[in-house]
Formats: structure tokens, sequence, C-alpha cells
């Protein structure tokens, strides 16, 4: 839908293995999606991530892995670890 709707082509969207925590009170399973500019040389979104950091287990939790956003350029650079960043720009990449 996403694709019908926006310039965007969704290479993956999945659950991340492991990042609900251990214990008898695990939480939800974070998800991992991948996306690029589709037929457009670049695009620009809204990344509105809160609160992420996760607070140490408690009656029995483990501490779990804490939520963030990685920003892949391309060009051989490193991910940026973004949270909170209107107006975003995502370039196409080659490769």
């Amino acid at each position: 839908m996403l694709e019908q709707k926006f310039p965007i082509f969704v290479e993956s969207y999945s659950l991340i293995q492991d990042s609900a925590g251990a214990g008898k009170f695990r939480g939800g399973l974070g998800t991992e999606w991948r996306i690029r500019p589709f037929g457009v040389d670049e695009i620009f979104c809204n990344i509105g991530g809160e609160r992420l950091k996760c607070p140490r287990g408690a009656f029995g939790r483990q501490t779990r892995h804490g939520e963030h956003y990685l920003l892949y350029q391309g060009g051989g650079k490193e991910p940026e670890i973004v949270t909170k960043r209107p107006n975003t720009r995502i370039q196409k990449t080659v490769g």
C-alpha cells in the first residue's frame, strides 16, 4: 500500500529476532523497514521516535535493546542514528 501512495520501494519489512527481551514478561518484537526512493532521486520523510531508552528489566525481566532508527545513505558511509527529525532527506543510492 505504501508503494502505491508514495514514490518508494519497500525492500523488506520484518520482525527483529530476540528484540523483545527475555524473561516471563517479554515486550513486543521490534520491526525493521528497508525502503528506498523509486522513480525519483530523493524522498523526504519524518522520523518521529520518542522515548527510545529502555529501562532495566524488573520482576524477572531482562533488559532489552532500546529502539533506534538507522539511516543508511549509501556510498560507503556509516549509518547515522536518528531519533526525531522532521523532513529527513533520503537520496537514491546506486547499487
